[in-house]
């Protein structure tokens, strides 16, 4: 049978292997065999490469800066960032819950009556990640934070950070991910920090991703199947429809049960086979992060489905 259509992935080794490419690419053929599998790996001249002639359709399942083929005129299919101040705005305007926020600016006023006796300092930078730099402070301390750090984000592409509500998970602190691909859940787990989150201590030692959150490298996974949670991650997934891989941070408050939204994680999300997460591969196992929901049937299905939507199949 001749091919009708092409998808080419680009890719990056670390981001999602050439193994799961392989595993999806085979489902997809067997699904519809009018459809042409192109895996593209960059870093292997991968810029002399030019799409088939067939009618194509780009999908990449992470973040590539600058995008492959720029000159491609087709549907392309990406997994953008999306700045976490304007994460939280569109989410919002979604109805989605996420705690109370601002940026760390000058002139930022925080009401304890409303923000609550403590707050999560959070990093926008493209850098942040994995909750490095995240901090803990009291409320009431705020303003003698706000003088000494805002004036370090005021410079040439800096970018302040986010002052959240804290959400107390418990004594440890606890976080769900619920990961969508083409808005569909394929993976929900939790991860819960064996350290107790030091809510006694003095301002000065309040601080730091090993004691304040929940994604660090000697935490507790599980995975979950919540129908709440997952209902929320697919509801705040769906805000950003163009993001092929989502990952939703979801915290649950010990306090009144309410599930709140932290952010959503996209340009390097794809937790079955990236390099970052390897630690969590080996605590859940690959294979039952996959077997879970079916992830990688369910992947394959969204991608002819969207292929036969922008394609002419």
């Amino acid at each position: 049978m001749a091919y009708a259509a092409c998808i080419l992935v680009p890719f990056l080794e670390d981001s999602i292997s050439s193994a799961d490419l392989a595993e999806i690419g085979g489902l997809v053929a067997a699904r519809d065999p009018s459809i042409l599998w192109k895996p593209v790996r960059l870093g292997s001249g991968a810029s002399e490469i030019r799409p088939p002639r067939l009618p194509t359709m780009i999908l990449q399942f992470h973040d590539l800066v600058p995008a492959p083929w720029p000159d491609f005129k087709g549907p392309r299919v990406e997994s953008r960032r999306v700045h976490k101040a304007t994460q939280m705005r569109m989410m919002q305007a979604a109805g989605i819950p996420v705690p109370r926020w601002a940026r760390l600016e000058r002139g930022t006023q925080v009401d304890p009556a409303e923000f609550g006796e403590f707050l999560i300092i959070k990093p926008t930078e493209r850098e942040a990640s994995l909750g490095h730099g995240v901090t803990l402070i009291r409320t009431a301390d705020f303003e003698r934070y706000r003088n000494e750090h805002a004036p370090t984000y005021e410079g040439y592409r800096r970018s302040p950070p986010l002052v959240q509500e804290f959400i107390y998970t418990g004594e440890r602190p606890l976080h769900y991910r619920v990961m969508s691909f083409m808005g569909r859940i394929v993976l929900c787990f939790s991860c819960e920090n064996p350290r107790m989150t030091p809510l006694a201590a003095p301002v000065t030692s309040l601080s730091v991703t090993e004691k304040v959150i929940s994604n660090i490298t000697d935490n507790k996974r599980l995975l979950q199947k919540d129908p709440e949670l997952l209902d929320l991650g697919a509801r705040a997934a769906a805000v950003f429809t163009d993001n092929s891989v989502v990952g939703v941070d979801i915290v649950r408050s010990a306090r009144n049960g309410k599930a709140y939204v932290l952010e959503a994680n996209m340009g390097n999300a794809w937790v079955f086979s990236n390099a970052v997460t390897r630690t969590l591969q080996a605590y859940l196992g690959r294979n039952n992060m996959k077997k879970q929901f079916g992830a990688p049937g369910i992947i394959a299905d969204a991608i002819i489905e969207r292929a036969r939507k922008e394609l002419p199949l």
